[in-house]
């Protein structure tokens, strides 16, 4: 017959210290993921799962600037609008501000009645070069008198 002894068998168990380990790495994987996306989140350039940037455009031109614009224009004056012409001559980048200039001949109705006379105003404006964004909008109009509305010929003399 064999011995009255138990053999008790261990089971080995990870100590306390190697699972505070795992947890520690594990929280710090987790913020450095964290802390990673919510810059590129806040920055406009997480890309999404196509790989396209959901800040805007990759690739911006002058014709995707023009077009912003002209929604924005179009957008803001809705029935006013009359006539819209994008300045091919001024209109340009600006490496300097990384941005395109984009310069809009309008002409706008001053009320909805029918015959109304059309005023012509100037658009700038600033679209942003690495996400299509318009960083600034402005209009006006021309502030100088024609030279047919003072008492002056048309080089600007007396009469």
């Amino acid at each position: 017959m064999r011995s009255g002894k138990k053999i008790s068998v261990k089971q080995q168990t990870p100590s306390k210290s190697r699972v505070q380990v795992l947890w520690t790495v594990a929280t710090v994987i987790l913020l450095v993921v964290v802390g990673v996306s919510s810059t590129l989140y806040f920055s406009g350039k997480l890309p999404s799962l196509g790989g396209a940037f959901t800040g805007g455009y990759q690739n911006v031109t002058l014709t995707d600037a023009y077009v912003v614009c002209e929604e924005k224009a179009r957008n803001t004056f809705s029935w006013r609008l009359k006539n819209l012409v994008m300045d091919d001559h001024s209109s340009r980048y600006d490496s300097a501000g990384v941005r395109y200039k984009i310069f809009i001949n309008v002409e706008l109705y001053q009320s909805r009645e029918r015959g109304a006379i059309a005023e012509e105003y100037f658009i700038n404006c600033y679209v942003r070069a690495d996400n299509g964004r318009i960083s600034n909008f402005r209009y006006g109009k021309d502030s100088v008198p024609s030279p047919a509305s003072d008492n002056s010929n048309p080089f600007g003399f007396p009469r």
